[in-house]
């Protein structure tokens, strides 16, 4: 693939993006990634700013490594997304370092009309060589793990109070009591407290359709 030095950005949009790695020349110092759902676009120059190469990468675990393992230690830059936790965590294991973006941030600093994933993985690589790249928390892993089990405690919090009012809603309707468990809120099921048309009329589901 050829080298580009200071070339304007329509020979960098025309560039081939072959999916293997290829010869570099000059030392790999600083890495862009434009980070995808099935796939990454990486933009690899050196410490003046020039591109030595460009490379769209697949989203596989032993790819990611395979890749990152045949650079030497590098600085990478990264966009703040969902689903990305994984590349960063291989990368640095391969040795590098990984700084994650502010997007809303690197959107104000680098907003360009003509926008692709190699030039956005090329800003990100200019980025973070002057040192411009607004950079954002990274939490730990046990951090992730933590805020994840509160989100879908939280989640379950809401789901478990939303149907507490549908049954409120449906025993009202039929003027049935309540019975408590033994913690409060917790209600005792009680397969005669309520007919079925009730709780379909509820639910809004036509009579005569099935509920699961």
């Amino acid at each position: 693939m050829e080298v580009l030095r200071n070339k304007p950005n329509t020979a960098l949009e025309n560039m081939p993006m072959p999916k293997s790695i290829t010869p570099m020349e000059g030392k790999a110092t600083f890495v862009g990634i434009d980070f995808h759902k099935r796939f990454s676009v990486i933009t690899v120059g050196n410490e003046k700013g020039e591109v030595l190469s460009q490379h769209k990468l697949s989203n596989d675990e032993h790819e990611v490594r395979k890749f990152f393992l045949r650079l030497d230690p590098v600085i990478c830059a990264i966009e703040n997304c969902r689903g990305n936790e994984w590349f960063v965590e291989t990368v640095k294991q391969c040795g590098s370092k990984v700084k994650v973006a502010n997007t809303y941030a690197v959107r104000l600093i680098a907003d360009s009309v003509k926008k692709n994933d190699k030039i956005d993985s090329k800003i990100l690589m200019e980025l973070v060589i002057r040192n411009y790249l607004p950079v954002c928390y990274q939490p730990s892993r046990n951090e992730r793990i933590l805020r994840e089990n509160l989100r879908w405690r939280t989640r379950l919090m809401r789901s478990r109070t939303q149907y507490k009012n549908i049954a409120h809603a449906v025993l009202d309707k039929e003027t049935k009591k309540l019975d408590w468990g033994p913690r409060l809120g917790a209600i005792v099921y009680n397969k005669k407290a309520v007919s079925l048309p009730s709780v379909t009329a509820a639910w809004g589901v036509p009579r005569g359709d099935r509920l699961f």
